[in-house]
């Protein structure tokens, strides 16, 4: 018994240590912990037990980021894997679960949540050809948004302002696409005050809110955080948030909407299961909200001490 709590924390996350505070607080408070790079990582699918206490998946993507496929793929079966453990002996348990990361892995599934919740999000379609696009644009109110489905696609996202537009740009050969990725269509909702809502979610609830203002005006399109303030959303959207949370099975990360310039109406867009929206600093925040993942992560792991106890 007393090997199972020599195990350290695993933790699913693809890019180098400095860009995530959370494991200097993990060191400060003497919690072991081991880096997983899902992109450079095996594992025996025949074996008994994994060599963690809890498993941390915190496979994030940035923007900044160019992510390797295949570092999702890999996240999805491994945790799955994982999670067939749960109840044997010794097994590890898991934050942000299988479910979380094929969530994460395209943005149709992001908005089939919305729609199974029936939680506004912008008026979109899901294209698998070009020869589709033009239908699409037809079906939808101009300006329109060319994005990626697949976060690793690699489509810019790019706005067309009529169907004379997509129209040239489908003669001229210039749209961002190519390959066998399906791509999404949706109409562009004009930001309200230049910023989005990124709340923050920990065991399922709220953590916190900031309002996100970008160097842009083109919600997923812009590249640039310029600053974050904290913000307090109404209990109606705070109802909203813990229900996409729940019903995504998302432990920690960030759920995001927008508000509508010209109609006020809220608009939910995405879905998050990572931390890595921690590091953005936000004005006005009284905490480090990685004090509270931290603190988090060792009550997840007392609980798995405690039943490891109780066999």
């Amino acid at each position: 018994m007393h090997a199972f709590f020599e195990k350290p924390i695993g933790i699913i996350y693809g890019h180098p240590e400095q860009y995530n505070p959370l494991f200097e607080k993990l060191a400060a408070r003497g919690i072991a912990y081991e880096t997983i790079n899902p992109a450079d990582h095996l594992y025996d699918p025949a074996q008994y037990e994994v060599p963690y206490s809890l498993v941390f998946n915190d496979m994030s993507s940035p923007p900044y980021f160019t992510h390797n496929a295949l570092g999702i793929a890999q996240t999805i079966e491994y945790v799955k894997h994982v999670e067939k453990l749960n109840g044997v002996i010794n097994s590890s348990k898991v934050i942000n679960g299988s479910r979380a990361t094929e969530i994460l892995s395209t943005k149709s599934r992001q908005l089939a949540i919305f729609a199974s919740l029936d939680i506004p999000f912008p008026r979109t379609r899901i294209v698998s050809s070009i020869d589709q696009l033009l239908a699409a644009g037809n079906e939808l109110n101009f300006p329109i948004l060319l994005k990626s489905n697949g976060l690793n696609d690699h489509i810019t996202t790019t706005r067309f302002d009529s169907i004379g537009d997509l129209i040239n740009a489908i003669i001229n050969d210039t749209l961002p696409v190519y390959g066998d990725k399906s791509f999404v269509v949706q109409e562009y909702i004009s930001p309200k005050g230049n910023y989005i809502v990124r709340a923050e979610i920990l065991n399922g609830q709220l953590l916190y809110a900031a309002k996100v203002y970008h160097a842009g005006d083109q919600a997923e399109a812009w590249s640039i955080e310029v600053k974050s303030d904290v913000y307090t959303p109404s209990l109606e959207i705070v109802n909203a948030i813990e229900k996409v949370a729940h019903a995504a099975l998302l432990d920690t990360g960030s759920i995001e909407y927008i508000v509508d310039r010209k109609t006020n109406k809220v608009y939910f867009y995405a879905i998050r299961p990572h931390t890595s929206v921690y590091g953005t600093g936000v004005e006005g925040l009284e905490f480090n909200p990685f004090d509270h993942v931290t603190h988090y992560l060792e009550q997840r792991l007392q609980k798995i001490k405690e039943i490891a106890l109780t066999i």
